[in-house]
C-alpha cells in the first residue's frame, strides 16, 4: 500500500504559483510608477500655482510688461508639461489596471489548481482508508474462519 501522496500536476501548480508571483511583482512596479507619476504631476501643479502667485505679486507692484510676458510664456510651458504629465499618469493608471486584471486571472488559475490538488488529496485519503478497512476486514475474516 502506497501511503505517500504525489500530485500528478504539481509542476503545473508550481508554474501557476510562479506566474502569480511574477504578476504580483509587475503590479508592484506599476503601482510604484503610478505613484511617481502622481508626485511629478503634483510638483508641476505646485510650480504653476507658485508661478501664478508670483506673477500676481509682481503685477501688483507695477513691473514691466516684458516680465509679465515671460511669466505668461513660462505658465504656458508649464501647462504643456502638465498636460503631458496627465497623459503619462493616465498611461500608468491603465497599466495598473491591466496588471491588476492579469494578477486576478493568475490568482484564479492558481486557486483552481490548489482546489484540484486538495480534491485529489482527499480522494487519495479516501482510497487509503478503504484499503485499510479492507485489510482489517480480511484479518477479521481470517480470524473468524480460523476459530
Amino acid at each position: 500500500m502506497n501511503t505517500s501522496f504525489k500530485f500528478k500536476l504539481q509542476k503545473v501548480l508550481d508554474y501557476k504559483e510562479l506566474q502569480e508571483k511574477q504578476k504580483m511583482g509587475e503590479m508592484a512596479n506599476a503601482m510604484q510608477l503610478l505613484q511617481e507619476e502622481k508626485k511629478a504631476l503634483d510638483r508641476l501643479l505646485m510650480e504653476k500655482e507658485w508661478t501664478f502667485s508670483q506673477m500676481n505679486v509682481q503685477s501688483s507692484k507695477g513691473v514691466q510688461a516684458g516680465y509679465l510676458t515671460q511669466y505668461n510664456r513660462y505658465l504656458e510651458s508649464l501647462n504643456t508639461f502638465i498636460d503631458e504629465q496627465r497623459t503619462s499618469l493616465n498611461l500608468a493608471e491603465n497599466k495598473v489596471d491591466r496588471c491588476r486584471e492579469s494578477l486576478v486571472e493568475a490568482s484564479v488559475n492558481k486557486k483552481i489548481m490548489d482546489k484540484l490538488k486538495e480534491k485529489y488529496y482527499h480522494r487519495f485519503l479516501y482510497q487509503i482508508n478503504r484499503e485499510q478497512e479492507k485489510e482489517v476486514e480480511d484479518v477479521v475474516n481470517f480470524n473468524t474462519i480460523k476459530v
